[in-house]
């Protein structure tokens, strides 16, 4: 079996490092719409992004809305 070495398996796994970081992002919660069995959110992104109905899944039995942040 042949050995891969350090710089070979960093080469190989880059691409899909970078696509694991491009799944994941901050967000600030704007708008929350909570009339179905999963909460849908109004969510702002990066540089003024905006992301409507976000899926916001729920542990059953919980029930729970983030507070309104007071902007100044």
């Amino acid at each position: 079996m042949e050995r891969v070495n350090d710089s070979a398996l960093n080469r190989l796994l880059m691409p899909l490092m970078r696509r694991v970081r491009l799944m994941v992002a901050r967000a600030v919660v704007n708008v929350i719409h909570d009339g179905r069995k999963v909460q849908n959110l109004q969510v702002g992104l990066l540089d003024d992004e905006e992301s409507d109905d976000v899926e916001r899944l729920q542990n059953y039995g919980h029930f729970s809305v983030p507070l309104p942040v007071q902007r100044r």
